[in-house]
């Protein structure tokens, strides 16, 4: 056989497809944000507290059990590599890195089973270029793995159910790993549950998702086992789960604290694109503090515009030949109720309340509507029930973070490319000629242009984090007993994590006065105390200042002989 020339003409085939430029511009933006994160340091609280999960998950000294009951498999895959000696921040940042790709691709994949090629390609860019995503890309989270684990669990079981059934065997593993990436990816089940009753041959579905969910069981019993036996007890979690469906009233005294139950959407532009391009790395870390970009507006705009159409067009077409049985004032008149019910008790009840009256609108909009024989409808109303039910749980929360909304971007993505995509098919019904796949890649390179200029100008040179490191540092070399000596900071997971040991946390915010908070201290046998929060400085009596590194500044308790 003849195979010459064979291999370019794969090649110029692989190069004119949208997967491989999407993987390419994925690996590069990933590869700039990884680099700058490296070289930056860690952004937040909660990932230290991930890489000392990890320390204890390898049984290397640490900070001990103190918050193991968080999600456990970002630690988890991090510490299989300090376990190899590679102990390092820049380890989970990396496994961040590669699920994002991972969840890019997935996403891609995912928006082809409804839009073409290109749509596909403009939709996971535009995805890749959400501000509020950005910098969380190679952070050493776990929102963006989540999602990312997350959007395959809803791709195997739109493709499963349509083409290949055998994608069903992945549907179970792919949700259990994203709930122990993170706990709150359990509520995907609710537009997954929906998807699945809405098919026709929903029955004929259940032999390939039970047989995926009995083998998950069965392979991932050792790995739960092995979660169970480290943290010691599920009570931990039990807890946890029940504080998200009630408002805790400890929550008030969080610097996050929010009770707005419009926060997120109001912020929605924030979160597409900011302004101006040079900025503090605060404000692109929580894009709320910011400035809304015209692109943001735009694209809200285009994308709304089109979803009008949509529904103009897709409400029309129900009319045409409707019949008013007897069926249909009932199922109306439940419709209309169980909507009232959402709205008057919104805010006012649990989240699990209005996100399963969600489940159940959408539900009986499906019925509605499936005597037409809409081929997108259970992926439309999927992603709806996907957006809104994190929307409602993060909204009723009352401690509110703008990274939260990463877990709506594949939704809200989805439904921006299906305006865009209306909106332009009836331009194109106008103006006949019309070039969509131009103006598609125009706007996503340029969202994606716009947001890499607005992350490069508002990344510092290095995080504040890294003079906790500074200070972690002079301890050990000033005081070689320091393992014997008891710590507390304000900062706490990340000095247990340059110390490798177990440091209090202590918070003078919570105290009246600083002689209060010194009263404190010197009841928990404080020697050290790090502060790296307050602005100014605390006089704390009978500690006094012993170092100083930019706004971290060490203090020693005075012992009278």
């Amino acid at each position: 056989m003849n195979t010459k020339g064979s291999y370019p003409e794969k090649l110029r085939a692989l190069t004119g497809q949208y997967i491989f430029w999407l993987v390419i511009i994925t690996l590069m933006v990933t590869f700039y944000v990884l680099s700058v994160q490296v070289r930056i340091g860690v952004p937040y609280w909660d990932v230290f507290n991930y890489l000392n999960n990890a320390l204890y998950f390898a049984g290397l000294e640490g900070a001990g059990a103190g918050t193991i009951s968080l999600s456990p498999m970002v630690p988890f895959l991090t510490s299989l590599f300090f376990r190899l000696g590679l102990v390092s921040t820049t380890v989970i940042m990396a496994l961040d890195a590669l699920l994002f790709i991972a969840g890019v691709i997935g996403l891609f994949y995912l928006l082809k089973t409804r839009f073409s090629e290109i749509l596909s390609f403009t939709g996971s860019v535009f995805y890749l270029s959400l501000v509020v995503l950005f910098p969380w890309i190679a952070s050493g989270g776990i929102d963006v793995p989540a999602v990312s684990i997350s959007i395959w669990a809803v791709y195997f079981l739109v493709k499963g159910t349509r083409d290949r059934p055998r994608l069903l065997y992945l549907v179970a593993p792919t949700l259990v790993l994203a709930v122990l990436t993170r706990y709150t990816a359990g509520l995907v089940v609710m537009p997954l549950l929906l998807y699945y009753l809405l098919q026709d041959r929903h029955r004929n579905n259940l032999t390939g998702l039970s047989v995926g969910l009995l083998a998950t069981l069965i392979l991932a019993a050792p790995l739960l086992w092995y979660f169970y036996t480290r943290m010691g007890s599920l009570d931990v979690i039990w807890n946890l789960l029940v504080s998200t469906a009630t408002i805790s009233p400890s929550a008030v005294d969080d610097v996050a604290y929010n009770p707005h139950p419009w926060y997120y959407l109001v912020n929605l532009p924030h979160y597409i694109s900011l302004a101006p391009f040079q900025g503090t790395y605060s404000v692109l870390l929580n894009p709320s503090r910011g400035y809304p970009s015209p692109l943001a507006y735009l694209a809200l705009l285009l994308g709304g515009s089109g979803i009008l159409v949509y529904l103009c067009r897709f409400l029309k077409s129900q009319v045409t030949g409707l019949t008013f049985s007897r069926a249909f004032f009932s199922k109306s008149l439940i419709f209309l109720v169980l909507l009232a019910t959402l709205l008057l008790t919104f805010n006012h009840t649990s989240y699990l309340f209005s996100v399963a009256l969600v489940l159940l609108l959408c539900y009986l909009a499906g019925t509605f509507i499936r005597a037409n024989k809409n081929e997108y409808l259970a992926l439309d109303l999927l992603f709806l029930a996907w957006f809104l039910s994190y929307l409602i749980f993060h909204s009723l929360l009352p401690i509110k973070v703008d990274r939260y909304f990463i877990t709506m971007a594949p939704a809200l993505v989805y439904f921006l490319i299906l305006g865009w995509s209306e909106l332009l098919a009836t331009l194109s019904t106008w103006k006949p000629g019309l070039n969509s796949r131009w103006i598609y890649l125009a706007l996503a390179l340029v969202l994606l242009g716009s947001t890499t200029i607005t992350y490069a100008g508002h990344t510092p040179q290095k995080v504040f984090v890294v003079y906790l490191e500074d200070a972690g540092n002079w301890i050990t070399q000033q005081d070689p007993q320091y393992r014997d000596q008891v710590l507390a900071s304000d900062y706490s997971s990340a000095l247990s994590w340059y110390l490798k040991k177990d440091v209090k946390g202590a918070f003078p915010r919570l105290y009246r006065t600083p002689s209060d908070f010194a009263v404190y201290l010197q009841s928990q046998d404080v020697d050290y105390y790090v502060d790296s929060l307050s602005n100014p400085k605390p006089d704390l009596p009978g500690y006094q200042p012993v170092a100083n590194f930019r706004m971290v500044t060490v203090y020693r308790r005075i012992y009278n002989n």
